[in-house]
C-alpha cells in the first residue's frame, strides 16, 4: 500500500473507535475496500464488487451489533500491511471475516 492509502487504513481504525454507528459503517467499507483496490488484483475486485449486497449485510450485522474485537483486529491488519508483513496481514484478514461471518450466522 502506499503511504496515502496506509494513512486512509490508519483513519478508518481511529474512526472505528470514536465515530457514530454510520461513521463506523462507512469507515468499515472504507477499510476492506482499501484494501481490495490496493491487492491490485483484478479478478478479486471484481468478485468483491458483485458481492457487494452480501458484503453490506454482514457489515451491518457487526457493525449494529458491535461484534467483539472489530476494531482490534482492524488495527492488527493494519499493523500487519504497514509492517510489509503479507503473511501475517493476509492469515489475520482470513480470521476476521471468518469472525465476521460466525457472529453474523449467529446474530441472524
Amino acid at each position: 500500500m502506499t503511504d496515502d492509502e496506509l494513512i486512509a487504513l490508519a483513519e478508518c481504525v481511529h474512526i472505528g473507535r470514536t465515530g457514530t454507528i454510520e461513521e463506523i459503517m462507512k469507515a468499515n467499507k472504507q477499510f476492506h475496500d482499501l484494501i481490495v483496490q490496493a491487492s491490485r488484483n483484478p479478478v478479486m475486485i471484481d468478485i468483491i464488487d458483485q458481492m457487494q449486497s452480501i458484503i453490506y449485510l454482514f457489515r451491518k450485522t457487526v457493525v449494529y451489533h458491535k461484534r467483539p474485537g472489530l476494531i482490534d483486529e482492524h488495527e492488527e491488519i493494519y499493523e500487519a500491511i504497514k509492517s510489509r508483513d503479507a503473511e501475517k496481514a493476509e492469515e489475520l484478514m482470513k480470521k476476521h471475516l471468518q469472525a465476521d461471518l460466525d457472529f453474523s450466522v449467529h446474530v441472524l
